[in-house]
């Protein structure tokens, strides 16, 4: 593979969709698109997602435990039977976290990760920024970082641009 076609890691591409909170119970919130296009037919976003706190049970589809909040997307008329979900990490910016999207194999019923994810959170919670890089997953945490590090993020809550103020 010639050099000049390799895309860096900071410069992949990613789809980003806005959500708004429409429901608040205990420890989970709802998410609805708001101020983008629906999502498409077997498209990696849902119409509806839910952000919750991680209660350390039925989540075997990684070795790290080390989250404590998941993003829940919307399957399924039931929040328990939708069956994408991620543990979210906490990045190097304020109120923003990744993780990965699985995409599962219905007949084997086995998960593989498939798609890089970047959330952000506005200032009172109430609004989501979700950035998908569809069919990319770094290869090791410094790849990750690098990304994360790159990354455009809407909200500019990284101590990078206070120690630069």
């Amino acid at each position: 593979m010639n050099a000049k076609n390799v895309i860096p890691p900071a410069k992949q591409r990613f789809e980003r969709k806005f959500y708004r909170v429409c429901n608040e119970i205990e420890f989970k919130k709802d998410y609805l698109i708001t101020f983008s296009k629906e999502p498409k037919k077997n498209d990696v976003f849902t119409r509806k997602i839910r952000i919750e706190k991680y209660l350390g049970k039925g989540y075997k589809n990684t070795k790290r435990k080390d989250f404590k909040i998941i993003l829940r997307l919307r399957t399924d008329t039931n929040w328990e039977r939708c069956y994408l979900w991620t543990g979210l990490l906490p990045s190097q910016n304020k109120r923003s976290f990744f993780g990965d999207i699985p995409e599962i194999n219905f007949e084997t019923s086995k998960y593989i990760k498939k798609h890089l994810i970047v959330i952000q959170f506005s200032d009172d919670w109430k609004t989501i920024v979700l950035d998908v890089f569809k069919g990319f997953i770094p290869k090791n945490n410094k790849e990750t970082f690098n990304i994360l590090q790159e990354h455009p993020f809407i909200y500019n809550n990284s101590l990078k641009y206070l120690k630069s103020a």
